[in-house]
């Protein structure tokens, strides 16, 4: 038979709103992988909708994998997201693992508003 690489379902939560180029890490708690078969590894990999994006890391256990690793049932995954240094843009994260996937929205604040001249 072919491997199990059918994963448990898993939701990266709701959509995130930062200041430019702050970061956090999603979900608040890592997910643990799960429903894979016995020894069966898949690659997670986190990606974004921007080209040349660099506003994602993928953690494994804690361990830093740049955008993509290898995991097995039982291992931790947690992403860390960073908004745009550009105010007011959406990117929108995509972390994907065995037969699943689940996307999240990332948001810069919008620009602040110019202080009012005062009257001469």
């Amino acid at each position: 038979p072919p491997p199990d690489v059918t994963t448990d379902e898993f939701d990266l939560g709701p959509d995130i709103l930062l200041s430019p180029e702050m970061c956090q890490k999603v979900p608040e708690v890592p997910l643990e992988v799960s429903g894979l078969g016995e020894g069966i590894a898949v690659t997670a990999k986190v990606t974004s909708n921007a080209p040349e994006s660099t506003g994602m890391t993928l953690f494994v256990n804690g361990v830093d994998g740049g955008t993509e690793s290898d995991v097995r049932n039982g291992d931790t995954i947690q992403t860390k997201l960073c908004a745009s240094p550009s105010y007011g843009v959406e990117e929108v994260f995509t972390l994907d693992y065995g037969s699943n996937n689940d996307s999240v929205m990332v948001r810069s604040h919008d620009a602040p508003s110019p202080s009012p001249q005062p009257p001469p």
